[in-house]
């Protein structure tokens, strides 16, 4: 019995024929075999925690750079919407028009009651003088905000004024007072200016995600949602506090109670 295979077990036949002898040794082989088995066994659970640990570790550590990915992105966005800060952009408006009065004379009452659809037309602008070409913007935006806005713009606080595309006019203050009292002054636009719009120049973040503040309310999420010097904030309800929303993170916050 002792050149039997250690490992196999004996059959009933095979233990009947054993003298004590060989059925003790029978037994303490299976024995050491239960404990080889129950050896691995420990050994692959130990290996398994061990890996489930790492794994544990890895998705915190790729949590957590996640976290810091975002937070980071946040700050870039914030800084570079501080840069922003005094800035407003009007829509569907040409300066030219506007500035051409100011070379002309003084503003008509016909100017001042022109919709923007039809001061800004598609078609091709006919040849102007050559001094027209050349007239500062910021004439046209003051003759703009004087006899369309009623708002008298003090030229020193006036940085630049840009005409982008898409009939977009991008004005740089230099200071939150005289932006806030051009936005303040958008109230008195004229309903015929339907298309025309006076709002915080925002960065791509925070223009999409002023989109998506908008979008909820309009779904009935929130009762207010306005930006102030490129920062956005919302009113859940009408008298709840106001929140500040920097990041898809505060506004799923909110979403989601």
């Amino acid at each position: 019995m002792a050149n039997k295979n250690k490992t196999r077990k004996p059959s009933t036949s095979e233990l009947k024929n054993l003298t004590k002898a060989e059925l003790i040794e029978v037994i303490i082989n299976q024995a050491d075999l239960l404990d080889e088995v129950r050896g691995v066994k420990e050994l692959l659970e130990s290996q398994m925690r061990d890996l489930s640990n790492q794994v544990n570790e890895l998705r915190s550590k790729e949590v957590e750079r996640n976290k810091r990915v975002r937070d980071l992105e946040i700050q870039v966005n914030i800084l570079q919407q501080r840069s922003k800060k005094y800035n407003v952009v009007v829509t569907d408006l040409d300066l030219r028009s506007y500035a051409e009065a100011v070379s002309s004379g003084p503003p008509t009452e016909a100017l001042a009651n022109v919709p923007a659809t039809d001061v800004n037309t598609e078609e091709p602008a006919p040849a102007r003088p050559e001094s027209v070409n050349h007239i500062d913007k910021r004439d046209g935006l003051m003759q703009f905000s004087s006899t369309i806005l009623d708002h008298d713009i003090d030229p020193t606080t006036i940085i630049d004024v840009f005409q982008l595309h898409g009939k977009k006019v991008l004005v740089k203050f230099t200071s939150a007072a005289a932006k806030l009292k051009m936005i303040a002054a958008r109230k008195r636009l004229p309903r015929d200016f339907k298309k025309n719009f006076i709002n915080d120049q925002m960065t791509q973040v925070g223009g999409d995600l002023c989109k998506k503040c908008r979008k909820v309310r309009n779904e009935g999420g929130f009762k207010f949602v306005w930006t102030r010097l490129g920062k956005i904030f919302v009113k859940v309800l009408e008298n709840s506090k106001t929140i500040e929303v920097q990041s898809q993170e505060d506004l799923d916050k909110l979403i989601n109670g």
